[in-house]
C-alpha cells in the first residue's frame, strides 16, 4: 500500500469517484452512438415545440426585432433545454447503472454496476 498525504476518507471518495467516473464513461466521451442520437433527437424535439410555442404567441421572427418578452421567453426556453437535456443523461446514467437492480424484488437483484464476469471476484473498492 502506498502513503498518500491526505485523510483516508478523503482518498477512498476520491477512488470512489473515479470507479463511478469509469462506469460512465460512455456519457462524456460519444462513445455510444445511440446515446447521442437519442439526446440530439429528444433536445431537437424539445427545441421545435418551443420554438413553435414562440412562434403562436408572438408570430414568425423572420426579418423583425425581437421584441423583450420575446427575448425573454426565448432565453427562459434555453434554459429549459439545457435543464431537460441534463435531466435525460441523468436517468440514462441511473438506468444503465442501476440495470441489475430490481425494486420489487431487490434480494434477487445483483445490485452491482460492473460485468458478471468481475461479479466474484476481488477488485480495489
Amino acid at each position: 500500500m502506498t502513503p498518500v498525504s491526505y485523510v483516508s476518507p478523503t482518498y477512498y471518495a476520491d477512488r470512489l469517484c473515479e470507479r463511478g467516473r469509469l462506469y460512465i464513461r460512455k456519457y462524456f466521451n460519444g462513445d455510444d452512438q445511440t446515446l447521442w442520437n437519442d439526446l440530439n433527437a429528444f433536445k431537437s424535439d424539445l427545441e421545435k415545440d418551443l420554438r413553435e410555442a414562440r412562434e403562436k404567441k408572438f408570430g414568425k421572427a423572420q426579418h423583425r426585432r425581437k421584441e423583450k418578452a420575446e427575448k425573454s421567453i426565448e432565453k427562459t426556453h434555453a434554459e429549459k433545454v439545457a435543464k431537460d437535456t441534463k435531466m435525460f443523461v441523468f436517468k440514462r446514467v441511473a438506468k444503465d447503472f442501476y440495470r441489475d437492480w430490481d425494486e420489487q424484488e431487490p434480494e434477487k437483484s445483483a445490485g452491482n454496476p460492473w460485468a458478471d464476469s468481475i461479479a466474484d471476484t476481488m477488485f480495489w473498492m
